[in-house]
Protein backbone atom coordinates (compact mmCIF):
# COMPACT_ATOMS: atom_id res chain seq x y z
CA UNK A 1 0.00 0.00 0.00
CA UNK A 2 1.13 3.79 -0.74
CA UNK A 3 0.22 6.15 2.24
CA UNK A 4 1.01 10.25 2.18
CA UNK A 5 0.92 12.32 5.25
CA UNK A 6 -1.77 14.93 4.90
CA UNK A 7 -1.27 17.72 6.71
CA UNK A 8 -5.16 19.20 7.09
CA UNK A 9 -6.05 15.99 8.48
CA UNK A 10 -2.63 15.35 10.56
CA UNK A 11 -2.54 11.55 9.43
CA UNK A 12 -1.23 9.32 7.61
CA UNK A 13 -3.56 8.85 4.42
CA UNK A 14 -4.08 5.42 1.88
CA UNK A 15 -3.50 6.40 -1.50
CA UNK A 16 -3.99 3.31 -3.60
CA UNK A 17 -1.01 0.48 -4.26
CA UNK A 18 2.31 0.07 -5.76
CA UNK A 19 4.27 -2.45 -7.49
CA UNK A 20 8.10 -3.92 -6.81
CA UNK A 21 9.49 -3.28 -10.10
CA UNK A 22 11.38 -6.95 -11.28
CA UNK A 23 14.77 -5.65 -10.26
CA UNK A 24 13.55 -4.26 -6.99
CA UNK A 25 14.78 -0.97 -7.13
CA UNK A 26 11.45 1.10 -7.58
CA UNK A 27 7.96 0.87 -6.01
CA UNK A 28 6.04 1.96 -9.24
CA UNK A 29 1.70 3.14 -7.97
CA UNK A 30 -0.58 1.21 -9.81
CA UNK A 31 -2.65 3.07 -12.21
CA UNK A 32 -5.22 5.24 -10.15
CA UNK A 33 -2.87 5.57 -6.83
CA UNK A 34 -0.01 8.04 -6.26
CA UNK A 35 0.96 10.87 -3.87
CA UNK A 36 -0.77 14.27 -4.92
CA UNK A 37 0.05 16.09 -1.77
CA UNK A 38 3.76 17.68 -1.17
CA UNK A 39 4.77 15.92 1.94
CA UNK A 40 5.75 12.59 3.73
CA UNK A 41 5.04 9.53 1.87
CA UNK A 42 5.94 6.07 1.03
CA UNK A 43 5.28 2.44 1.41
CA UNK A 44 4.53 1.17 4.59
CA UNK A 45 5.92 -2.63 5.53
CA UNK A 46 4.66 -5.08 3.01
CA UNK A 47 1.99 -6.86 4.61
CA UNK A 48 1.63 -10.61 4.25
CA UNK A 49 0.97 -12.38 0.83
CA UNK A 50 -2.51 -12.15 -0.22
CA UNK A 51 -4.42 -14.98 -0.12
CA UNK A 52 -7.73 -13.74 -1.84
CA UNK A 53 -9.74 -15.39 0.66
CA UNK A 54 -10.74 -18.98 0.47
CA UNK A 55 -12.82 -18.30 -3.15
CA UNK A 56 -9.44 -16.98 -5.21
CA UNK A 57 -9.59 -15.44 -8.65
CA UNK A 58 -8.22 -17.52 -11.41
CA UNK A 59 -4.56 -17.40 -12.10
CA UNK A 60 -5.49 -15.31 -15.32
CA UNK A 61 -6.91 -12.60 -13.60
CA UNK A 62 -4.24 -11.93 -11.36
CA UNK A 63 -3.37 -8.27 -11.88
CA UNK A 64 -5.98 -8.03 -14.73
CA UNK A 65 -9.65 -6.42 -14.83
CA UNK A 66 -11.82 -9.67 -14.56
CA UNK A 67 -15.21 -7.72 -13.00
CA UNK A 68 -16.62 -4.41 -12.95
CA UNK A 69 -16.88 -2.25 -10.46
CA UNK A 70 -18.71 1.10 -9.00
CA UNK A 71 -18.31 4.04 -11.00
CA UNK A 72 -15.23 5.97 -9.39
CA UNK A 73 -13.75 2.80 -8.39
CA UNK A 74 -10.94 0.52 -9.93
CA UNK A 75 -9.29 -2.70 -9.36
CA UNK A 76 -5.98 -2.77 -7.52
CA UNK A 77 -3.69 -5.56 -6.04
CA UNK A 78 -3.47 -9.55 -6.84
CA UNK A 79 -7.05 -10.15 -5.65
CA UNK A 80 -8.40 -7.36 -7.90
CA UNK A 81 -10.11 -5.85 -5.36
CA UNK A 82 -12.24 -2.38 -6.15
CA UNK A 83 -10.83 0.43 -4.43
CA UNK A 84 -11.79 4.04 -5.05
CA UNK A 85 -9.44 5.96 -7.72
CA UNK A 86 -7.38 8.55 -6.84
CA UNK A 87 -7.18 10.03 -9.85
CA UNK A 88 -7.56 13.82 -9.81
CA UNK A 89 -10.42 13.49 -12.70
CA UNK A 90 -12.16 10.28 -14.14
CA UNK A 91 -14.71 9.46 -16.39
CA UNK A 92 -18.59 10.54 -16.48
CA UNK A 93 -20.39 9.17 -13.17
CA UNK A 94 -23.89 8.01 -12.07
CA UNK A 95 -24.72 8.07 -15.79
CA UNK A 96 -24.90 11.36 -15.97
CA UNK A 97 -22.06 13.92 -18.30
CA UNK A 98 -22.35 16.50 -15.95
CA UNK A 99 -20.63 14.80 -12.84
CA UNK A 100 -17.22 13.34 -13.29
CA UNK A 101 -15.13 10.77 -10.46
CA UNK A 102 -12.74 13.15 -8.61
CA UNK A 103 -10.19 11.08 -5.82
CA UNK A 104 -12.88 8.18 -6.05
CA UNK A 105 -16.39 10.38 -5.26
CA UNK A 106 -18.96 10.98 -7.94
CA UNK A 107 -19.25 15.12 -8.08
CA UNK A 108 -20.78 17.67 -9.77
CA UNK A 109 -18.53 18.48 -12.50
CA UNK A 110 -20.43 21.02 -14.78
CA UNK A 111 -22.66 23.78 -14.74
CA UNK A 112 -26.02 22.78 -15.45
CA UNK A 113 -27.34 25.99 -17.12
CA UNK A 114 -25.24 29.15 -18.13
CA UNK A 115 -23.94 31.86 -15.80
CA UNK A 116 -23.50 34.84 -18.09
CA UNK A 117 -26.70 37.07 -19.13
CA UNK A 118 -27.63 36.44 -22.22
CA UNK A 119 -26.39 38.91 -25.41
CA UNK A 120 -29.31 41.22 -25.85
CA UNK A 121 -27.65 44.45 -26.91
CA UNK A 122 -24.57 44.75 -29.31
CA UNK A 123 -21.53 45.62 -27.94
CA UNK A 124 -19.91 48.29 -30.15
CA UNK A 125 -15.74 48.15 -30.57
CA UNK A 126 -14.06 51.25 -31.45
CA UNK A 127 -13.88 51.44 -35.74
CA UNK A 128 -10.89 51.15 -37.54
CA UNK A 129 -9.75 53.44 -39.81
CA UNK A 130 -8.63 52.09 -42.97
CA UNK A 131 -6.33 53.63 -46.46
CA UNK A 132 -8.19 54.74 -49.09
CA UNK A 133 -9.65 53.69 -50.50
CA UNK A 134 -11.01 50.63 -48.64
CA UNK A 135 -13.14 49.60 -50.82
CA UNK A 136 -15.50 52.75 -50.90
CA UNK A 137 -17.00 54.04 -53.85
CA UNK A 138 -14.62 56.75 -55.06
CA UNK A 139 -16.74 58.11 -57.69
CA UNK A 140 -19.66 59.75 -55.29
CA UNK A 141 -17.83 59.92 -51.92
CA UNK A 142 -15.01 61.55 -50.24
CA UNK A 143 -15.37 59.23 -47.16
CA UNK A 144 -17.69 55.88 -46.39
CA UNK A 145 -18.32 53.89 -42.93
CA UNK A 146 -18.48 49.76 -43.35
CA UNK A 147 -20.96 47.62 -41.47
CA UNK A 148 -20.11 44.39 -43.54
CA UNK A 149 -17.03 42.37 -43.76
CA UNK A 150 -15.23 43.01 -47.08
CA UNK A 151 -12.09 40.26 -47.19
CA UNK A 152 -10.05 42.00 -49.43
CA UNK A 153 -9.43 45.57 -47.82
CA UNK A 154 -10.77 44.13 -44.14
CA UNK A 155 -14.30 46.18 -43.87
CA UNK A 156 -16.27 45.30 -40.76
CA UNK A 157 -15.37 42.78 -38.38
CA UNK A 158 -18.33 40.92 -35.81
CA UNK A 159 -17.11 38.49 -33.10
CA UNK A 160 -19.64 36.57 -31.58
CA UNK A 161 -19.20 34.33 -28.02
CA UNK A 162 -21.31 31.97 -26.45
CA UNK A 163 -20.78 30.24 -23.16
CA UNK A 164 -21.31 25.94 -23.17
CA UNK A 165 -23.05 24.47 -20.39
CA UNK A 166 -24.12 20.73 -19.70
CA UNK A 167 -27.62 19.41 -19.85
CA UNK A 168 -27.22 15.63 -18.86
CA UNK A 169 -28.18 14.28 -21.62
CA UNK A 170 -24.05 13.64 -23.03
CA UNK A 171 -24.32 17.69 -25.18
CA UNK A 172 -23.52 20.69 -24.64
CA UNK A 173 -25.91 23.71 -24.94
CA UNK A 174 -24.69 27.04 -25.13
CA UNK A 175 -25.99 30.21 -24.43
CA UNK A 176 -25.19 33.50 -26.63
CA UNK A 177 -23.35 35.97 -24.34
CA UNK A 178 -21.61 38.86 -26.62
CA UNK A 179 -21.98 40.14 -30.51
CA UNK A 180 -19.15 42.51 -30.95
CA UNK A 181 -19.53 44.81 -34.06
CA UNK A 182 -16.27 46.71 -34.74
CA UNK A 183 -17.47 49.22 -38.37
CA UNK A 184 -14.36 50.57 -40.53
CA UNK A 185 -13.99 54.45 -41.77
CA UNK A 186 -11.96 55.42 -44.31
CA UNK A 187 -11.82 58.98 -46.15
CA UNK A 188 -9.64 60.20 -49.01
CA UNK A 189 -6.32 61.80 -47.85
CA UNK A 190 -7.58 65.59 -49.97
CA UNK A 191 -11.13 65.36 -50.61
CA UNK A 192 -12.91 66.45 -53.75
CA UNK A 193 -11.87 70.56 -53.57
CA UNK A 194 -9.94 71.12 -51.33
CA UNK A 195 -5.87 70.58 -50.25
CA UNK A 196 -4.16 69.16 -47.49
CA UNK A 197 -3.83 71.88 -44.63
CA UNK A 198 -0.70 71.82 -43.08
CA UNK A 199 1.36 74.11 -40.26
CA UNK A 200 3.30 74.82 -43.26
CA UNK A 201 0.44 76.66 -44.42
CA UNK A 202 -1.03 78.22 -41.69
CA UNK A 203 2.36 79.45 -40.93
CA UNK A 204 3.08 81.18 -44.19
CA UNK A 205 -0.21 83.48 -43.45
CA UNK A 206 0.58 86.53 -41.89
CA UNK A 207 -2.25 88.95 -43.34
CA UNK A 208 -5.31 89.09 -40.59
CA UNK A 209 -7.74 88.84 -43.70
CA UNK A 210 -5.77 85.80 -44.52
CA UNK A 211 -6.43 84.12 -41.71
CA UNK A 212 -10.01 85.15 -40.80
CA UNK A 213 -10.52 83.79 -44.59
CA UNK A 214 -8.58 80.21 -43.90
CA UNK A 215 -10.92 79.86 -41.07
CA UNK A 216 -13.77 80.19 -42.68
CA UNK A 217 -13.23 78.65 -45.53
CA UNK A 218 -11.50 75.58 -43.42
CA UNK A 219 -14.96 75.02 -41.20
CA UNK A 220 -16.74 75.65 -44.39
CA UNK A 221 -15.11 72.48 -46.07
CA UNK A 222 -15.56 70.17 -42.74
CA UNK A 223 -19.06 70.88 -42.63
CA UNK A 224 -19.55 70.74 -46.41
CA UNK A 225 -21.79 73.42 -46.54
CA UNK A 226 -20.88 74.12 -50.23
CA UNK A 227 -20.35 70.21 -51.59
CA UNK A 228 -19.79 71.31 -55.19
CA UNK A 229 -17.09 74.35 -54.46
CA UNK A 230 -15.91 74.15 -50.40
CA UNK A 231 -14.76 77.58 -49.29
CA UNK A 232 -13.95 78.57 -52.70
CA UNK A 233 -15.63 82.37 -52.05
CA UNK A 234 -13.28 82.90 -49.28
CA UNK A 235 -10.06 82.39 -51.44
CA UNK A 236 -8.67 79.25 -49.84
CA UNK A 237 -9.40 75.52 -50.35
CA UNK A 238 -7.65 73.90 -47.47
CA UNK A 239 -9.22 71.07 -45.70
CA UNK A 240 -8.40 67.87 -43.12
CA UNK A 241 -9.31 64.00 -43.84
CA UNK A 242 -10.50 63.91 -39.77
CA UNK A 243 -13.23 66.23 -40.64
CA UNK A 244 -14.42 63.31 -42.94
CA UNK A 245 -13.60 60.55 -40.60
CA UNK A 246 -15.77 62.85 -37.93
CA UNK A 247 -19.01 62.14 -40.02
CA UNK A 248 -18.41 58.86 -40.75
CA UNK A 249 -18.23 58.60 -37.04
CA UNK A 250 -22.15 59.31 -36.87
CA UNK A 251 -22.64 56.71 -39.65
CA UNK A 252 -21.36 54.07 -37.53
CA UNK A 253 -23.02 55.09 -34.05
CA UNK A 254 -26.27 54.99 -36.20
CA UNK A 255 -25.62 51.44 -37.34
CA UNK A 256 -24.77 50.70 -33.98
CA UNK A 257 -27.93 52.56 -32.82
CA UNK A 258 -29.86 50.79 -35.00
CA UNK A 259 -28.99 47.35 -34.40
CA UNK A 260 -29.18 47.69 -30.86
CA UNK A 261 -33.13 48.78 -31.21
CA UNK A 262 -33.88 45.71 -33.44
CA UNK A 263 -34.33 43.58 -30.11
CA UNK A 264 -36.66 41.14 -32.17
CA UNK A 265 -33.50 40.83 -34.61
CA UNK A 266 -31.23 40.17 -31.79
CA UNK A 267 -33.57 37.79 -29.77
CA UNK A 268 -33.45 35.40 -33.06
CA UNK A 269 -29.93 35.17 -32.97
CA UNK A 270 -30.09 34.19 -29.22
CA UNK A 271 -32.84 31.51 -29.79
CA UNK A 272 -30.89 30.34 -33.15
CA UNK A 273 -27.70 29.71 -30.06
CA UNK A 274 -29.95 28.05 -27.82
CA UNK A 275 -31.09 24.93 -30.52
CA UNK A 276 -27.16 24.57 -31.03
CA UNK A 277 -25.41 21.51 -29.54
CA UNK A 278 -22.31 19.67 -29.85
CA UNK A 279 -21.20 15.72 -28.30
CA UNK A 280 -19.90 15.87 -24.68
CA UNK A 281 -18.37 12.14 -25.85
CA UNK A 282 -16.36 14.23 -28.78
CA UNK A 283 -15.75 17.51 -27.11
CA UNK A 284 -15.39 16.14 -23.27
CA UNK A 285 -14.50 19.83 -21.91
CA UNK A 286 -15.74 23.35 -21.92
CA UNK A 287 -12.74 24.59 -23.84
CA UNK A 288 -13.00 21.54 -26.25
CA UNK A 289 -16.31 22.24 -27.36
CA UNK A 290 -15.73 26.43 -27.23
CA UNK A 291 -12.78 25.75 -29.80
CA UNK A 292 -14.85 23.18 -32.18
CA UNK A 293 -15.42 23.56 -35.77
CA UNK A 294 -18.90 22.93 -35.63
CA UNK A 295 -19.09 25.92 -33.15
CA UNK A 296 -16.91 28.19 -35.89
CA UNK A 297 -19.54 27.19 -38.45
CA UNK A 298 -22.53 28.28 -36.14
CA UNK A 299 -20.94 31.37 -35.48
CA UNK A 300 -20.64 31.79 -39.36
CA UNK A 301 -23.76 31.37 -39.70
CA UNK A 302 -25.17 34.15 -36.89
CA UNK A 303 -22.74 36.60 -38.54
CA UNK A 304 -24.24 35.88 -41.92
CA UNK A 305 -28.25 36.13 -40.21
CA UNK A 306 -27.12 39.05 -38.07
CA UNK A 307 -25.80 41.32 -41.63
CA UNK A 308 -28.72 39.98 -43.31
CA UNK A 309 -31.87 40.69 -40.78
CA UNK A 310 -30.41 43.44 -39.05
CA UNK A 311 -27.76 45.65 -40.48
CA UNK A 312 -29.01 45.47 -44.29
CA UNK A 313 -32.40 47.24 -43.42
CA UNK A 314 -30.13 49.70 -41.60
CA UNK A 315 -28.37 50.05 -44.54
CA UNK A 316 -31.00 50.68 -47.04
CA UNK A 317 -32.71 53.25 -44.72
CA UNK A 318 -29.07 55.16 -44.09
CA UNK A 319 -28.71 55.26 -48.12
CA UNK A 320 -32.42 56.68 -48.24
CA UNK A 321 -31.89 59.37 -46.05
CA UNK A 322 -27.94 59.14 -45.20
CA UNK A 323 -28.03 62.35 -43.33
CA UNK A 324 -31.02 63.30 -41.12
CA UNK A 325 -29.69 65.50 -38.47
CA UNK A 326 -26.98 67.51 -41.29
CA UNK A 327 -26.39 69.52 -37.16
CA UNK A 328 -24.82 66.07 -35.72
CA UNK A 329 -22.78 65.46 -38.76
CA UNK A 330 -21.61 68.94 -38.68
CA UNK A 331 -20.51 68.92 -35.02
CA UNK A 332 -18.78 65.69 -34.88
CA UNK A 333 -16.41 67.31 -37.77
CA UNK A 334 -15.44 70.34 -36.60
CA UNK A 335 -14.64 68.50 -33.37
CA UNK A 336 -12.62 66.36 -34.78
CA UNK A 337 -10.59 68.70 -36.29
CA UNK A 338 -10.38 71.26 -33.34
CA UNK A 339 -7.28 70.87 -32.90
CA UNK A 340 -6.39 72.27 -36.08
CA UNK A 341 -8.57 75.03 -35.63
CA UNK A 342 -6.83 75.97 -33.06
CA UNK A 343 -3.66 76.62 -34.21
CA UNK A 344 -5.50 78.51 -36.88
CA UNK A 345 -6.86 80.56 -33.93
CA UNK A 346 -3.15 80.95 -32.40
CA UNK A 347 -1.37 82.44 -35.26
CA UNK A 348 -4.74 84.64 -35.76
CA UNK A 349 -3.57 85.93 -32.03
CA UNK A 350 -0.11 86.11 -33.21
CA UNK A 351 -1.04 88.31 -35.79
CA UNK A 352 -3.01 90.36 -33.57
CA UNK A 353 -6.02 89.53 -35.64
CA UNK A 354 -10.04 90.13 -34.74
Amino acid sequence: PIVQWDHDLAAFIPMGRGTVSEDGTQIVTDPGSGITKAGWGGAPAIPPPETCGTNPPPPVCRGRDCSPCPDCYVQQGQCRVCMPSLAQEGPKCDNDWCKRCRFGVCKERYATAATKPEMTQVTEIPHKVLPWPAGCDTSRSVGCAMAFPRHFSGGASIKLEAEPYCDGTGVWRFRLTKLEHQLAISARPTGSGFALLTDTVINSLNSCNDLNDLKRSFISIATRDDPNDPGAIFGFTYGRPEATLGHEVVHVRRYIKGANNDRQGLAALAREMDNFTVSMETYPAPDDAIRSPELRLKFDELRTKYLRDVITPISNRENQNPHPNAAEYNNQSLASVASWIAKIDARRRANHCN
